[in-house]
C-alpha cells in the first residue's frame, strides 16, 4: 500500500471526507487570510510520515512550523523570500529531494498576496494577481515543480 493509499484509508476511517477543527491552531500567522489550519498539515504528516518536507508556497509558515514540531526536516519557500515557483526549481533551491512536497496555493484573485498580505507593491510572479482565471490556471500549471 503506498503512502497516498494509506493516508486515504486512515483518513476515511478516522473522520470521513471533511476535516473540521474548532480552532486553526497555534501555527503560522492568522493574519495571512485564507491560510490553511495547521491541524490539516498535522493529519497529513501523521499519515504520510515524511522525513523531509517542502512547501514551495509557505506563506506565513504554518506547514513548516507543524512539520518541525513533529521532528520532520522542513523547507519553506515563497515568493516573499525570493523563491519564484514559476521560474525556480524546488530541488535546486532545497538541495535535496523531499519525501513530500505540498502547498496551499493562492485562490486566484480572492486574496491578493503581494502588495497586500506582504510587501508594498504587487509582484509580477504573484499568481493571486493574475488578471483572469484562465491566466491563473495556465500559470499555475507551468510552475517549475520538481
Amino acid at each position: 500500500m503506498n503512502n497516498h493509499t494509506q493516508m486515504t484509508a486512515t483518513h476515511s476511517v478516522a473522520s470521513g471526507s471533511i476535516l473540521s477543527f474548532r480552532e486553526r491552531g497555534p501555527w503560522g500567522n492568522a493574519r495571512y487570510r485564507g491560510n490553511c489550519s495547521g491541524h490539516v498539515y498535522k493529519r497529513i504528516f501523521e499519515c504520510v510520515r515524511p522525513r523531509v518536507f517542502t512547501d514551495p508556497m509557505v506563506g506565513s509558515g504554518t506547514s513548516v512550523e507543524v512539520a518541525r514540531e513533529m521532528g520532520i526536516e522542513a523547507h519553506g519557500l515563497d515568493l516573499h523570500s525570493g523563491f519564484n515557483i514559476l521560474k525556480h526549481s524546488i530541488l535546486d533551491t532545497v538541495g535535496k529531494t523531499s519525501d513530500l512536497v505540498l502547498s496551499h496555493p493562492p485562490y486566484h484573485n480572492i486574496v491578493a498576496y503581494s502588495g497586500s498580505v506582504w510587501g508594498r507593491n504587487p509582484h509580477p510572479a504573484d499568481l493571486s494577481r493574475c488578471a483572469t482565471e484562465e491566466e491563473f490556471l495556465v500559470e499555475s500549471r507551468c510552475g517549475a515543480v520538481v
